[in-house]
């Protein structure tokens, strides 16, 4: 027995739950683990990365058997791996199950930053609209990246599993974490209480239950996907991609404190002839504005709509309505960045390529905006993008700060 069908009915928060945090830490399962693990499979196919990770470990550690549990949804035995009675907590809390002395669980746990974020299985068939996105590069590109500013207050837009709320934004002294999924707000409010955290988690349409609230910080990892098709809740962005990013940069304007920031990780478009600080300052109304994006990857349509619909049962069909759809939207290419965005008191942007950051790289990235004619570790301070048919954009720094 080794794949788990399970799918969270009902998460409870149970007391001593408390302790899981440092027993998974103690037994090798945290984020160190995870990036040792992942690393040498960067160009296995979507379609073949479970049975590769599962070939990863295949050595029954510890660390290994949590893993198989919490990130690759199979049974495994945990006896002597955790306590029985913290085993115990866990069955009374949902969170896993057990069958003939081995267990499964019901949700993931994914380490961050020394934290566990709980969010429905990235593995198996149980997926539904309404499914909570475990983190992934996206997530993890953007809480490496992101300085941990502190500041008086945040605010997550869609805060799914609670990543950006508690780690991007961990250093407020006053955290709201909001989203229009109450499954999401389920996840992140026990995600909360697992680390010890404090946050107000609410359930609304963006700024909905912001009116008249300004922060000094905003963060948002927002369903980006440019589809022809309603997809899940926190993948699908309509057939551009940009409908919540562009709601998010419009809310700005409202929302955030002078010298305040906000930080989007997007898988944004590419259009002949514009670039996205232009539709962003459009989006933001007036200034002054600072702009700065640092690119994890640009890929071609082809590139992108082959990732996305190749694991689906019909991925010829779904392909060909893809690709009609990008040409329909004039979508040329797609890039996932970090758009990081100031109130500031004059207009500046600033551009650069990244490589995925496998640690914590806020205060590179500060040192980067604090003097951008400085190179910092391996990344560009100006960036040309080339496709296929030649360069399609060419973007420097612009009055830096």
């Amino acid at each position: 027995m080794t794949s788990s069908r399970l799918r969270l009915d009902k998460l409870s928060w149970v007391d001593g739950l408390q302790a899981l945090p440092a027993a998974l830490q103690q037994a090798g399962y945290h984020e160190a683990w995870a990036t040792q693990l992942t690393a040498p499979l960067a160009n296995i196919p979507t379609n073949l990365m479970h049975q590769a990770l599962l070939k990863q470990t295949r050595d029954p550690s510890p660390a290994n058997l949590l893993g198989r549990v919490f990130a690759l949804s199979n049974w495994a035995p945990l006896e002597g791996t955790l306590s029985e009675h913290l085993l115990q907590i866990l069955q009374q809390a949902g969170v896993i199950r057990e069958r003939q002395g081995l267990h499964a669980s019901t949700v993931d746990l994914a380490p961050a930053d020394g934290l566990y974020l709980a969010s429905d299985r990235a593995w198996g068939p149980h997926h539904g609209p309404d499914s909570v996105y475990p983190p992934g590069l996206d997530s993890y590109a953007m809480c490496r990246w992101t300085p941990h500013w502190k500041v008086g207050s945040a605010l997550d837009l869609g805060t799914g599993s609670g990543i950006q709320a508690l780690v991007t934004a961990g250093n407020a002294e006053h955290i709201e974490a909001f989203d229009i999924n109450p499954r999401a707000l389920t996840f992140a409010s026990f995600s909360a209480h697992l680390n010890s955290k404090v946050a107000v988690f609410q359930r609304s349409d963006l700024y909905q239950a912001a009116q008249g609230k300004k922060y000094d910080l905003i963060v948002s990892n927002p369903p980006w996907v440019p589809a022809p098709e309603d997809i899940e809740l926190y993948r699908g962005g309509g057939g551009s991609g940009e409908i919540l990013s562009q709601r998010i940069c419009r809310g700005l304007n409202q929302h955030l404190n002078p010298g305040g920031r906000a930080a989007l990780y997007l898988e944004y478009p590419q259009f002949r002839g514009q670039h996205l600080f232009e539709r962003v300052r459009q989006w933001l109304g007036p200034g002054p504005w600072g702009l700065a994006l640092i690119h994890r990857r640009h890929y071609t349509t082809l590139e992108y709509v082959a990732g996305h619909t190749s694991p689906h049962l019909r991925a010829d069909l779904d392909f060909e309505s893809w690709m009609e759809s990008y040409e329909a939207n004039a979508i040329e290419g797609v890039s996932a960045s970090l758009l990081l965005i100031e109130r500031s008191h004059h207009d500046w942007q600033l551009e650069r390529d990244g490589v995925f950051p496998h640690t914590y790289h806020g205060p590179t990235i500060q040192a980067w905006l604090d003097n951008p004619g400085t190179e910092v570790g391996t990344y560009q301070t100006q960036t040309r993008l080339h496709w296929p048919d030649g360069p399609f954009a060419d973007v420097i720094q612009t009055n830096p700060p």
